[in-house]
């Protein structure tokens, strides 16, 4: 499978050169790797010292792909994001400099039992690995830090919930740290599928021990997850290399079963269990499932079965973790948290009761079996009861207005720069804990970007706050916007699930094309998948059926020109660029030069003729394709993100900004372009411009900046004319009349 490697920058830290390239597996990935560590810039004895430790300290004899050039790219303090598939070697990637950087390596991960397990590893490895958790004794926390603090430690686990805690905050400022390493990195985004909002907390911790590079790993990212994570770390592609190897596993046989009662679904996971004598994990969808599931396996087959879930206490949660990875279990039933970072390389099987809520969280499910390479399988056992019931839980997270409003209101009376413990103990029951917590904790990281709040600890279900600036009227109005972009999120991630399920034609075409990547070799029906393996139904235009007749067109085009330019077709473009074009379908200039093997010359030569080829197709274009700076800017303006930070997470000039933002403002069909506009302009100034304009419409920037008295600087001009020229389109009568009145602070 191919691995891409992406740098923007011309230049690299301690003279290493730049260089884009597509590197394949087997015998030329060796090779590729060693002629990359030619080209960069550390010491041979460096060189040496990391090799010796792979012998000597991890017992291995060689270095997986891609293994060597992130390992050596953490001593050129390069900021990396890797997004590798599961079993790809992700840990040895900062378990291994862990033995040789001068200070500790700092790990961010989301699982107490795996922290324990990896920390319990790697001091049998002889190197010096703590946890620091909730669950340890007071003193034992304070050696801990006391043993950060003088460089004893060579790595510490921690999670993520516990950036924030008072103990850390009070002495991280003299803690070292030569990496900091984020596991599970598509946690840091809302947009992808185990959001952890404490992961956000990673930015600012980073900058309060010393700004060490960062090490984020995932094996699952779309293309709109990689940009999340790189945002919210701080990075950007100047700064930061991605890798990104593809996540196809064609060792794996995918398939479905749409179970159309109880009996026939009990019926089909005996069958999956009881035919196969290696390790399978069965997934459920919800606690008292993965109970039910696990007895009546148990009975069913007289055999162990652990149980794995939430509720459960600690230490039966690292038993049952720890068995499994070490072969005293052969079965698992659990909740979706249960797989991160196992170490057992023969799981055989896979089983979903149910349906996972995303793509995103099955593939990082299935992609739990077959580690070794050999043949294992991923089965999917769901009824249209089970469809139903997830589409039921997403409905309920539908945002509840009235509770923003309460929370809103309750913010705005408390008085400004002064902290308060946040508390949701109080909450009746315990799904509407989690209910209430999961709100607040979206409203405090929309707070957060808007620079309303800070967030100065964490505890339990308190968080200490304090509010910067007194709520107005367009912080509601945006917080209701970006929920709602929220919970249609939630819905678009169902629909591509529900898409997987139903499809008639190849599965794993439908995962890959989901993440912006296409298969790299087609296996064998027999080993591919269900559908596959049984034939093609007719008359189903799924998303292979768009990708193979989109791709076909653009190789005809090639056999075409080639003739004409007496070339081999390959001189045109690769196989390889052609799919990656068909996947992602450009639409305008701009989106064609991001696409990989599309440098100045080939655009220049061909990018009309392709963009006219896509654009004659009437096929609807692949979802998860990349979007430009200026989409990506009109989905952060919707979300109420401050111009300063859009330019910087679209690498785009701020001026060049406001001018997409004054394109947004003319174009939007909702009210946010109004909210948005008042937290940039006061609605007293816009109002004024407006009777400016209203005497003379075409008044340049210039003349408007002069009738003024100059109170207002040419950006806020350009914004301030844009809404009154929307208000006017909008309006014969002026200003569009609004529920929500303009305030210049206060809640409603």
């Amino acid at each position: 499978c191919p691995v891409e490697y992406r740098r923007a920058s011309s230049t690299e830290r301690s003279g290493a050169l730049l260089f884009v390239f597509l590197l394949e597996t087997g015998n030329s990935a060796r090779d590729g790797e060693l002629k990359i560590m030619d080209r960069i810039g550390i010491s041979q004895s460096l060189h040496k010292a990391i090799e010796s430790t792979l012998h000597r300290v991890f017992h291995l004899s060689e270095f997986r792909p891609l293994q060597r050039e992130i390992i050596t790219r953490i001593f050129m303090d390069q900021s990396q994001l890797a997004i590798l598939p599961t079993g790809a070697g992700k840990s040895l990637c900062y378990q291994l400099p862990s033995a040789l950087l001068p200070s500790p390596t700092v790990v961010i991960s989301p699982l107490l039992s795996l922290m324990q397990e990896q920390a319990q590893r790697l001091r049998t490895l002889g190197l010096n690995a703590v946890t620091w958790s909730h669950w340890d004794h007071p003193k034992q926390r304070a050696a801990v830090l006391e043993d950060w603090r003088l460089g004893k430690l060579q790595v510490v686990f921690l999670a993520p919930e516990r950036l924030r805690h008072p103990e850390l905050l009070r002495r991280i400022g003299s803690l070292p740290c030569s990496l900091l390493v984020v596991d599970e990195a598509h946690s840091i985004s809302e947009w992808g599928h185990d959001f952890r909002p404490d992961y956000r907390r990673i930015g600012q911790f980073r900058r309060e021990v010393g700004s060490p590079p960062i090490l984020a790993l995932t094996a699952t990212a779309t293309p709109v997850v990689e940009q999340d994570i790189l945002h919210q770390l701080g990075l950007d592609a100047e700064n930061c290399l991605v890798t990104r190897q593809s996540m196809d596993r064609p060792n794996i046989f995918l398939e479905v079963q749409v179970a159309q009662n109880r009996h026939e679904q009990h019926l089909a996971v005996y069958q999956s269990i009881h035919k196969e004598p290696g390790a399978v994990i069965v997934y459920a969808a919800t606690r008292r499932q993965a109970e039910y599931w696990g007895q009546w396996i148990n009975r069913s087959l007289a055999e162990p079965v652990g149980i794995y879930h939430a509720g459960l206490s600690q230490e039966q949660r690292i038993r049952v973790h720890q068995d499994f990875s070490a072969g005293a279990l052969r079965l698992v039933v659990a909740t979706t948290a249960f797989g991160m970072g196992i170490d057992r390389s023969d799981v055989r099987g896979v089983l979903n009761l149910g349906m996972p809520p995303s793509l995103d969280a099955y593939a990082q499910q299935w992609g739990r079996a077959g580690r070794d390479g050999e043949r294992a399988w991923a089965r999917l056992v769901v009824t249209p009861g089970d469809m139903a019931q997830r589409h039921r839980m997403i409905v309920r997270e539908a945002p509840d207005v009235q509770a923003v409003q309460d929370i809103m209101t309750a913010l705005d009376s408390r008085p400004l720069n002064e902290s308060l413990w946040w508390d949701f103990s109080r909450a009746e029951g315990e799904d509407g804990l989690a209910d209430r917590e999961a709100l607040w904790e979206a409203v405090l990281i929309s707070l957060e970007e808007m620079q309303a709040v800070e967030v100065l600890a964490k505890t339990g279900h308190q968080t200490l706050i304090m509010v910067k600036k007194p709520v107005e009227s367009w912080m509601i109005r945006a917080l209701k916007d970006r929920l709602n972009r929220r919970y249609r999120h939630r819905l678009d991630q169902y629909e591509h699930m529900r898409a997987y399920i139903t499809v008639e034609t190849c599965r794993r075409d439908v995962i890959l094309v989901y993440f912006g990547q296409v298969s790299s070799s087609r296996a064998d029906g027999d080993t591919c998948c269900d559908l596959c393996a049984g034939g093609v139904k007719p008359g189903f235009r799924g998303g292979q059926d768009v990708l193979s007749l989109r791709w076909q067109r653009l190789r005809t085009w090639r056999q075409d020109q080639a003739k004409r330019e007496n070339v081999s077709p390959y001189i045109i473009f690769s196989d390889h660029v052609l799919r990656l074009l068909a996947a992602q379908f450009p639409e305008t200039p701009d989106q064609l030069r991001q696409c990989p093997g599309i440098g100045p010359t080939k655009f220049l030569r061909y990018g009309e003729m392709l963009l006219k080829l896509l654009k004659e197709d009437e096929i609807p274009p692949i979802p998860q394709r990349m979007k430009t700076a200026k989409e990506q800017s009109w989905d952060l303006f919707a979300e109420g993100v401050p111009v300063a930070q859009v330019a910087s997470r679209v690498n785009r000039k701020p001026s060049t900004v406001i001018g997409y933002l004054e394109e947004w403002i003319a174009c939007d069909t909702t009210q946010a372009w109004r909210w948005y506009g008042d937290s940039m302009v006061h609605p007293q100034v816009t109002d004024q411009v407006a009777g400016v304009l209203s005497q003379n419409p075409e008044m340049t920037l210039k003349g408007l900046f002069a009738a003024l008295n100059g109170q207002l600087s040419y950006d806020g001009l350009r914004i301030a004319r844009a809404m009154v020229k929307k208000s006017w389109s909008t309006s014969h009568m002026g200003r569009q009349p609004d529920s929500d009145a303009h305030t210049s602070s206060g809640g409603q």
